[in-house]
């Protein structure tokens, strides 16, 4: 199992942390670095996002793979007597989950067109109910077109879309989607597919200080209200490095107005992955997931970091203040 050290202050609570490298797995950690919970997945793809499940009985987690025609979505309880293993062909980063227990996923999305001789990959969202029945309510096909969606540089070109975080909320019944490549976050309506709002690259519905909103490669995100926080890789070379950035969105007039702008010297470039979770309205927990490092922020202020031994990164980790599932409903 990876050693963690830590310093400094952190609320009260658990970190499910998905880790690659040395040790592949899922492990669960308090805020001192102790181990609670761990499960190991060598050979069984990578895992990216891991969380808590509604019901509180089970760690849900996702298995990609480098040939990403396969692909796993695994429920294994807390007390080792049960894991449940549903393959999905062409699973991609993260997911994120219904109150009813629908887990929906980010999936690869492979068409051929008449202007490339090889096939494009573009992505979708998957709802899968817990008895596995498969429900696809989007598709990157519906609403762009390979070549004129103004994809940033720099990546494969067969790998046209690459949305990499989704968020779900269930007050509006609204998807959030990360379009890496497009240098986007979607605001997508549940019911009817339809995009709401574009924010970031060609085809942004903000605008910042008069000038359209750009995040460029980003990753991990939350969004509180009308409060986005989202963690933005940024490209080698950068002075400011890998950071967090926080817009207010105005959805009246469109604005984005740029609230924060925090990034580590202890992890200057994080080159893939990256997340970043609100516990409160002025504390975040952020992952810098290549460095292998963790660290809990107040406003400008350091209060927490975790940092595990050299060999292991980690994936999208999530924060809960108990392993209770109707305590944290309660909050």
């Amino acid at each position: 199992l990876p050693e963690f050290t830590t310093a400094g202050f952190s609320q009260p609570g658990f970190r499910i942390l998905p880790t690659i490298g040395q040790y592949d797995g899922v492990l669960i950690v308090n805020e001192k670095g102790k181990i609670v919970w761990y499960t190991q997945t060598t050979g069984m793809g990578f895992t990216m996002q891991a969380q808590l499940s509604t019901d509180g009985e089970h760690v849900i987690y996702n298995q990609v793979y480098s040939d990403n025609d396969k692909g796993n979505l695994v429920w294994e309880s807390l007390i080792g007597s049960e894991t449940t293993t549903l393959d999905i062909p062409y699973l991609a980063h993260d997911f994120t989950q219904l109150s009813d227990g629908t887990i929906t996923v980010i999936a690869n999305d492979i068409q051929e067109t008449e202007e490339d001789s090889e096939p494009v990959i573009g992505d979708q969202i998957i709802e899968i109910a817990r008895d596995g029945t498969e429900t696809v309510v989007w598709s990157t096909w519906d609403h762009y077109i390979p070549g004129e969606s103004g994809e940033i540089e720099n990546i494969d070109t067969d790998d046209w879309t690459h949305s990499n975080a989704i968020d779900y909320d269930p007050e509006e019944d609204v998807y959030y989607l990360s379009i890496l490549k497009l240098g986007s976050v979607i605001k997508i309506d549940r019911s009817t597919g339809e995009i709401i709002w574009t924010l970031g690259g060609d085809f942004s519905d903000f605008t910042t200080e008069g000038e359209p909103t750009t995040l460029g490669r980003h990753h991990q995100f939350q969004i509180q209200d009308d409060i986005i926080t989202i963690f933005i890789n940024g490209d080698v070379g950068d002075e400011e490095g890998s950071q967090v950035v926080q817009f207010e969105l105005d959805e009246s007039d469109m604005t984005a107005t740029e609230l924060y702008r925090y990034g580590s010297y202890q992890a200057p470039y994080v080159y893939a992955l990256g997340a970043v979770s609100m516990i409160d309205t002025d504390t975040m927990d952020i992952t810098w997931s290549t460095s292998g490092y963790l660290e809990q922020v107040q406003n400008d202020s350091l209060d927490w970091q975790l940092e595990a031994d050299i060999g292991h990164i980690f994936g999208y980790s999530s924060f809960v203040e108990t392993m209770y599932a109707e305590l944290n409903q309660a909050e």
